[in-house]
């Protein structure tokens, strides 16, 4: 936004200084098309390009207020992708379907900021996910559930339950287990 605002104020700047001239205005609003002294107006063509060499050398700093944006962009982004654990250090959920199915998913954020998830769904058909996959598949859900440890039972659980599109009734056993990166817990059980 500020590069944006700097580059429009820089061309209201040229652009209000190409129109102003040294002469007074007749008031007609056009220009004398004879020039009254063209050696006047060569030394002035010269100092204009000495003046566009010096800053075609010199640079306008633009180009490095652009560079250190984008860097300090990309920088923001990173920091934001890493830190994206919503507070979660361990993270525990098992189910078990009345059907016999059983949903595992596992989360642990290491002391270096390393990351590692495993989820392992049988209902009927194996299907286990581990790293990366794993990883987007539980911070999708830390974002929609938004887990704090003073959610009650049932918060938690119809949260858990509409993010992973199953029905209370489909559950016969949960466990819940989620330590925070502040040493809190919340640790659920139901048996249904």
């Amino acid at each position: 936004m500020k590069l944006l605002m700097t580059l429009l104020l820089s061309s209201m700047l040229v652009i209000a200084a190409c129109g102003t001239t040294d002469e007074p205005d007749d008031g007609l609003g056009m220009e004398d098309p004879a020039p009254e002294d063209q050696e006047g107006d060569m030394e002035a063509g010269e100092d204009t390009s000495e003046s566009q060499n010096r800053d075609d050398e010199e640079g306008t700093g633009l180009e490095d207020q652009d560079e250190d944006l984008h860097e300090e962009s990309e920088e923001m982004e990173e920091e934001a992708e890493e830190g994206r654990n919503y507070g979660i250090k361990e993270f525990e959920l098992e189910l078990e379907f009345e059907d016999g199915g059983e949903w595992s998913f596992e989360y642990e954020l290491g002391d270096n900021g390393d990351k590692e998830a495993e989820v392992e769904v049988d209902n009927g058909q194996e299907s286990d996910r581990d790293g990366q996959q794993a990883i987007e598949e539980l911070e999708s859900m830390f974002e929609a559930v938004q887990f704090s440890p003073n959610m009650s039972k049932d918060e938690v659980f119809q949260r858990i339950y509409d993010h992973l599109e199953i029905m209370e009734g489909e559950v016969k056993e949960i466990e819940l287990d989620v330590e925070f990166e502040d040493g809190e817990t919340l640790q659920i059980e139901e048996d249904y």
